[in-house]
């Protein structure tokens, strides 16, 4: 005689991912790791462009690298690859925020002063656009106006950051694939 049956509660059970299938926890270390040369790279002082590829190849090398530890896998979608880039450019984010605002809190009247400086040094032939400039540079003369435009450019370059991590995950997972089948 058999024992009656008695339920087993799925949401205990902890079953590993199928094989061939992305996992997020599993793509921490890789990237992290990207996160870190994208955070590094960001601050390098090679201009905009720079900073667009940084975060744009650091994306893909976050994909390469969880490609590389986790072999098994067969193919990466472009979505995968793209939360991975948007993961990646997240740390990167973290790291340049920390040494923005680092750089913000220690060297504060420094950087007021030459911005002030250099809305000073705009020139305009129309007078109305000299006359925003002038006010524009009594708002940055304040702790106030600084560490607003400190605020809203490190809210740009979050959406910055994830949404160029995120195309660069992607076109490298795709990439991968197609590198793959061939």
């Amino acid at each position: 005689m058999q024992p009656p049956a008695e339920p087993v509660p799925l949401t205990s059970l902890n079953f590993p991912p199928p094989p061939g299938s992305f996992s997020l926890r599993a793509a921490l270390p890789a990237a992290s790791l990207a996160g870190l040369a994208i955070g590094i790279g960001s601050m390098v002082p090679l201009g905009m462009a720079w900073i667009i590829l940084v975060i744009g190849f650091g994306g893909a090398l976050s994909v390469a690298i969880y490609k590389r530890r986790h072999p098994s896998e067969l193919q990466m979608r472009a979505v995968d690859g793209g939360k991975l880039g948007a993961l990646a450019s997240l740390f990167g984010y973290i790291l340049f925020a920390i040494v923005t605002l680092t750089a913000f809190v220690l060297n504060g009247a420094e950087l007021r002063q030459e911005l002030v400086k250099r809305v000073h040094e705009m020139q305009n032939p129309n007078p109305q656009v000299q006359e925003m400039y002038q006010q524009l540079a009594q708002k940055l003369g304040t702790p106030e106006g600084l560490a607003l435009l400190v605020t809203f450019g490190l809210a740009f370059m979050f959406f910055f950051f994830l949404i160029l991590g995120a195309t660069g995950g992607a076109l490298g997972a795709t990439f991968m694939h197609r590198n793959r089948q061939q």
